[in-house]
């Protein structure tokens, strides 16, 4: 048996060998997810009235940017073009609209005991 036929046979049996463990290793199920409550009207009629300010003036932050990476690359002649992304990204990246999820409080209020 020559040096390539021994690493071959090695390589063959270690892949045996751990296709056989393979259901032994499986990953674990994440935990479900847990339940979104139901939004109250108040939260949906607060998340409505603030995207009538909110969505305007993510607009023009993004515009401003947009504006700031015209310069940026201009006065550089693109060589800070990474900046310049960066800018863009942060001043027009993320969500543009709230829902009722973003007026609900993070922490529940402590209700006093009597």
């Amino acid at each position: 048996m020559g040096f390539r036929s021994l690493i071959a046979s090695i390589l063959v049996m270690g892949l045996t060998g751990a296709s056989a463990l393979t259901p032994l290793a499986t990953a674990q199920t994440p935990p479900p997810a847990p339940a979104r409550p139901e939004p109250t009207g108040e939260e949906v009629t607060l998340s409505v009235g603030s995207n009538f300010f909110y969505a305007p003036g993510k607009f023009f932050t993004c515009l401003g940017g947009s504006v700031l990476w015209v310069a940026t690359m201009a006065i550089t002649f693109g060589t800070m073009y990474d900046d310049a992304a960066r800018m863009v990204h942060g001043a027009c990246g993320g969500r543009w609209t709230l829902d009722d999820a973003d007026m609900r409080p993070a922490v529940e209020p402590v209700q006093q005991q009597r």
